[in-house]
């Protein structure tokens, strides 16, 4: 591979891959597609994920984690929602 060739090819993480998530009040697994990894952050919703907490996420003051951006991976379209979760509270499927 060429250096050029290289270059354009950034490192796409988790990027695409599909997740499981508890969701709801009866924590039922529900997948989700990852749309961004690599984020180290102290705001993200808590799991089970409901429309609450899907809509507001809770800053962790000083305790940082591995955060994914994901959005429910059914019908994604323009009004999907995306959600800032922990890593260390999903499963990641092997596609």
């Amino acid at each position: 591979m060429s250096d050029f060739e290289k270059y354009n090819m950034p490192d796409k993480g988790l990027f695409g891959k599909r997740c499981i998530i508890p969701y709801g009040m009866s924590a039922q697994p529900f997948v989700y597609r990852i749309v961004n990894s690599g984020i180290k952050s102290n705001y993200w919703s808590e799991v089970p994920i409901t429309a609450k907490t899907e809509a507001n996420p809770v800053n962790h003051g000083e305790e940082m984690e591995d955060v994914l951006i994901v959005v429910c991976d059914t019908l994604i379209d323009e009004t999907s929602r995306l959600v800032r979760v922990a890593l260390k509270d999903v499963e990641i499927m092997n596609d």
